[in-house]
């Protein structure tokens, strides 16, 4: 039976929300054009980090966890998405990236969380 720890599914959910709410923030330095490689890098990073396909894969990862219970891969995979989306917020308010209304205002994006992560939990226990 295939299983990954939730300890560490948590962890590797932990670090995507909290580098891609860091990344999105930008300096002073950078608005004034003072730091237009970093600029670049973060930029990257912050695209390449907030991809779809790597919030998908975190959604995949969970329901593989599951085993063959694909009831559990389903709400394991919504579950997840749903605990970084909040962990990557939190940080982005904290950090001052995000206004501080930022979970009502991405609203959206919790509900892509809780939706997408159904089938993706699934994918997940297919693999």
């Amino acid at each position: 039976m295939k299983h990954v720890p939730l300890h560490v599914i948590l962890g590797v959910a932990t670090l995507l929300a909290v580098i891609s709410a860091l990344v999105d923030y930008t300096t002073l330095a950078e608005l004034s054009g003072q730091a237009d490689t970093w600029a670049s890098i973060r930029r990257t990073i912050a695209r390449t980090i907030n991809s779809g396909s790597v919030w998908a894969g975190l959604g995949i990862l969970a329901g593989y966890s599951a085993g063959s219970r694909r009831w559990l891969g389903a709400l394991t995979g919504a579950g997840v998405l749903l605990f970084t989306t909040t962990v990557h917020y939190a940080v982005g308010i904290a950090a001052g990236s995000v206004p501080p209304d930022g979970f009502v205002a991405n609203a959206t994006w919790f509900v892509a969380a809780a939706v997408l992560g159904v089938p993706l939990g699934l994918i997940g226990v297919a693999a």
